[in-house]
């Protein structure tokens, strides 16, 4: 077959092809002699970035975000430069608000952060990043009752932390960042809630928020601390050492008394566990010299606890017993 028999050919092939496409497959693609491409009226924005947003916001009026959303995406991407760039990405995380896709708007609401920083609407997206993190933790907010109270307080506290690493020299961030630690530690993300704690103290020492962060580092550890102590010792420690620099640290705060009660506690928890060994040895084994390291180590350093003064008690059996065995040699 010759080449111009392939052509007419491809050219049949072609128009049979194009014939049998209902009219509605090509009859909104136009051709534009300006872009030098097809395009489909339907699709593509309005000739200005403030018509585009016009258009757009009269679906967000009727309700129809869905739509919304496609049309507000139309002016970042084709009129990237004008002001209304971000004040649609703004309008974006409003739609999705409104269809409670709490995920979808703070992603949306975080891009005017992230893609127009010198915005006007900076300010305004901030103020509701901070709304979806308050809503995760209303009782009333929607899907609360579908999703697990852990995963909402962990929602929140991502929020309240992406809101500080944003602007850390605001003047709320300290209380932001006290927010944060604190709807981890609610969501039983103990790693995470020290961690943000941590962030206040060393990042804004003076502020109020610090002594309380400082506490709430203690009370995780102290709720880490299980009652049965032969494997988690560091836990326990590290309550007491944190609940100790904060007592250091603060001395005139109100939760002085609170801190010196939990740390009552602890000493109680670790006379008992240091006697149990005791008594294992003096008990169980005989080995009475095992068993004195330990009463005398409860002795003197327990001794404001019940246990240091049984410790003291079996000090003095032990004395009496190793008295008998001399005597008999």
């Amino acid at each position: 077959m010759g080449a111009l028999q392939k052509r007419i050919c491809l050219t049949c092939i072609i128009f049979t092809f194009l014939t049998i496409l209902p009219p509605s497959s090509f009859a909104f693609w136009l051709w534009t002699r300006e872009s030098g491409k097809w395009v489909n009226p339907k699709y593509a924005a309005k000739d200005t970035a403030e018509e585009q947003f016009c258009w757009a916001a009269e679906f967000f009026k009727a309700d129809n975000y869905k739509r919304a959303i496609d049309e507000y995406r139309k002016i970042p991407k084709n009129f990237p430069e004008s002001p209304y760039a971000a004040r649609a990405q703004l309008a974006i995380g409003a739609s999705y608000y409104e269809m409670n896709k709490f995920d979808q708007a703070f992603e949306a609401y975080q891009k005017v952060i992230d893609n127009y920083p010198h915005s006007d609407f900076v300010k305004e997206a901030l103020e509701l990043e901070e709304k979806l993190a308050q809503n995760f933790l209303e009782k009333n907010s929607a899907g609360r009752f579908l999703t697990p109270q852990h995963t909402l307080y962990n929602k929140a506290g991502k929020i309240y932390q992406q809101i500080v690493d944003n602007f850390p020299f605001q003047s709320r961030a300290p209380e932001l960042q006290y927010k944060a630690g604190w709807t981890y530690y609610k969501a039983g993300n103990f790693e995470k809630a020290i961690e943000a704690c941590r962030k206040l103290k060393k990042n804004y020492p003076e502020s109020i928020w610090a002594a309380e962060s400082s506490f709430m580092i203690g009370l995780i550890y102290w709720e880490q601390s299980p009652r049965v102590l032969a494997y988690h010792q560091d836990a326990i420690n590290k309550a007491v050492e944190s609940f100790q620099s904060f007592i250091k640290n603060y001395p005139e705060n109100a939760r002085v008394k609170e801190a010196k009660e939990y740390l009552c506690d602890l000493k109680n928890r670790q006379g008992e566990y240091l006697f149990n060994i005791g008594e294992y040895y003096y008990k169980n084994q005989g080995s009475l010299r095992a068993a004195s390291i330990y009463y005398k180590k409860l002795s003197e350093n327990f001794n404001a606890t019940p246990w240091g003064g049984k410790a003291g008690e079996r000090l003095l059996e032990i004395e009496e017993i190793e008295r008998r065995i001399d005597s008999v040699k």
